[in-house]
């Protein structure tokens, strides 16, 4: 008597399986897309130590944020940065670059963050056409290349990448090189000024006052700097000290 009943009821189960699997692909179909869509991350990276651009990329769980595959990483050549090691214009280390500065990040769909580092990826990766344009200006400026180069690694390392777009902007003046060096301090120096005024003004006191120390360490002579001294600094730190950009 019962047996009938079994069928239908058989079914129905089959019915509600099928429709947890349609439910459960379906559900794995949208996730993959909202993974592949809102779930890719891409960015750059530089080493300041050998001026070395890394591009990096993976996926992760949106919103979350959980890694969810390998980071893939590529460093592109740069023929600028190849003749400038084989020229000696920038200080590399025999060991691989240990530290990372962000360029720029991408995740999903919300656009690109850019970081300060650009500032300097910018320029080792400008081109004229098929010409790396530094790699031009500094086979035609021997001289000059030998003062820009070294300030703007130093700058870098600092992550001061802020105050490095003056000075190419200062390289395409026609100068002689001593005359090039004494516009590059000068310019420098004004600029930490101005950015230690711009901090203090930001109640950013422990940042200006680092930036202060800094720069009267390289500018050690550079009497309106010395005038922007902390209040509470030790009359021991007034005193002239050796500079440490090389002449």
């Amino acid at each position: 008597m019962n047996a009938p009943e079994s069928r239908p009821r058989s079914s129905r189960m089959r019915s509600r399986y099928l429709v947890l699997i349609l439910f459960a692909v379906g559900m794995t179909i949208v996730g993959g897309l909202g993974i592949r869509l809102q779930g890719a991350v891409s960015g750059v990276e530089l080493a300041p130590s050998h001026f070395q651009q890394r591009n990096f990329s993976f996926y992760e769980i949106p919103v979350l944020q959980w890694q969810i595959t390998p980071i893939r990483r590529r460093s592109p050549a740069s023929p600028l940065v190849t003749h400038l090691m084989a020229n000696n214009l920038i200080s590399v280390p025999a060991t691989a670059p240990q530290v990372w500065h962000p360029a720029s990040i991408s995740r999903g769909l919300a656009g690109i963050e850019i970081a300060d580092a650009m500032l300097l990826l910018d320029q080792l990766n400008l081109r004229r056409g098929d010409d790396w344009f530094w790699k031009r200006w500094t086979e035609a400026n021997p001289q000059r290349a030998k003062v820009l180069w070294p300030v703007v690694q130093d700058l870098a390392e600092r992550e001061l990448y802020i105050l490095i777009p003056a000075l190419f902007e200062r390289a395409l003046d026609e100068l002689p090189p001593t005359e090039f060096r004494d516009a590059i301090d000068q310019l420098l120096s004004r600029q930490y000024r101005e950015l230690i005024v711009d901090m203090r003004a930001a109640e950013r006191n422990d940042l200006a006052n680092a930036l202060w120390r800094e720069a009267t360490a390289d500018f050690p002579d550079d009497e309106p700097l010395r005038v922007l001294a902390p209040d509470e600094l030790a009359p021991d730190e007034l005193a002239p000290d050796e500079t440490r950009r090389a002449p």
